[in-house]
């Protein structure tokens, strides 16, 4: 597998998952359904070419809001698409105001 690069492991580090979801769901029987595991987002980090910061990048399927968070931290733009409304963040949307 390759090796998350730097500035993504950075970008990771910097989010916090539990930003995205609510007090009640942070139960040890989360299944990262929609927000999905510290370590899965760094897998998907590796699995993806570097981003630099002057690129656009297109979330499309973004449920929770936290991939396109981690994601807002190496990309000049994330365009964040998610068109369940069950699926999307506490704040519709809208990444929380530290993210956005």
């Amino acid at each position: 597998m390759k090796r998350v690069y730097p500035r993504a492991l950075e970008a990771l580090r910097s989010v916090s998952r539990h930003d995205f979801v609510s007090g009640s769901d942070l139960v040890p029987s989360i299944t990262g359904h929609s927000i999905p595991r510290e370590e899965t987002v760094s897998h998907i980090l590796s699995l993806l070419p570097e981003i630099e910061p002057d690129q656009v990048v297109m979330h499309v399927g973004g449920g929770s809001g936290y991939l396109a968070a981690v994601l807002s931290g190496l990309a000049h733009r994330v365009i964040y698409l998610e068109k369940r409304r069950c699926r999307r963040g506490r704040q519709g949307a809208i990444l929380p105001a530290r993210y956005a």
